[in-house]
């Protein structure tokens, strides 16, 4: 028999973040990347619509780190979007997003960078 464990992470630490105005604007910054051949998609929990980008895991260092349940994210852009939808139509692209709400990690992200948008008040 197996022993099967979960061990959740016990951080993610978030090293810059963007907040862009509403979701199309987002989504036109990842249209971008789509079109240079970047597979990319967008993720919603919590009336927030983000994407993270994680740091490699190439270096003995971020491997140990993450073996010890911190994960790195280099930079994270989000936007407000109260309800969920499926996908954004931008620029002739159709960006595709997946409701992450069903994941508690994604959920407490979001709820943080929710609390995180005054940050950005009179700069968007």
């Amino acid at each position: 028999m197996v022993n099967v464990t979960h061990r959740p992470p016990k951080e993610i630490i978030i090293m810059d973040y963007t907040l862009y105005e509403k979701p199309e604007s987002l989504a036109t910054i990842l249209g971008l990347s789509i079109s240079s051949g970047a597979p990319c998609i967008l993720s919603w929990a919590e009336g927030i619509v983000f994407i993270p980008a994680p740091f490699p895991i190439d270096t003995e260092k971020v491997a140990a780190e993450y073996l010890e349940g911190r994960i790195y994210w280099t930079t994270v852009a989000f936007a407000p979007m109260t309800t969920f939808q499926p996908s954004i139509k931008v620029s002739g692209l159709e960006i595709p997003i997946i409701d992450t709400s069903v994941n508690p990690i994604f959920r407490e992200v979001a709820r943080w960078l929710k609390g995180r948008q005054s940050d950005f008040s009179g700069k968007t």
